[in-house]
């Protein structure tokens, strides 16, 4: 089975760390995994330390604090988010993607 994970962030703690953790748990029961990451970052390196294949989509999270962002910003987030989609598509096609996993709650992409 081929597995996509997306990340919220590039941190290296938290739910990426977890999320690298159950990706090696994972491949010892013969599953792939692969990640998407929002941007270059800390996490970066665990991903590579462990082998784990991963690629950077610049998409934007849809939680925020409240009047953070004015209407139009987070329409455009939206909107950019949608027009990426075509490139995650390109890797859930490459990786032949079974299963898609949001690593966190605050994704709506």
């Amino acid at each position: 089975m081929n597995i996509l994970f997306l990340a919220n962030c590039e941190s290296a703690y938290g739910a990426n760390l977890s999320m690298a953790d159950l990706i090696v748990q994972l491949r010892e029961h013969g599953q792939n995994a692969y990640v998407v990451l929002p941007s270059n970052g800390p996490v970066e390196r665990i991903l590579r330390e462990r082998r784990i294949k991963y690629c950077i989509v610049p998409f934007n999270m849809c939680a925020h604090y409240q009047n953070q962002y004015s209407i139009r910003q987070r329409a455009d987030m939206y909107l950019k988010n949608k027009l990426l989609l075509a490139e995650v598509k390109t890797y859930i096609d490459k990786w032949k993607i079974d299963i898609i996993h949001s690593n966190a709650s605050n994704l709506d992409f």
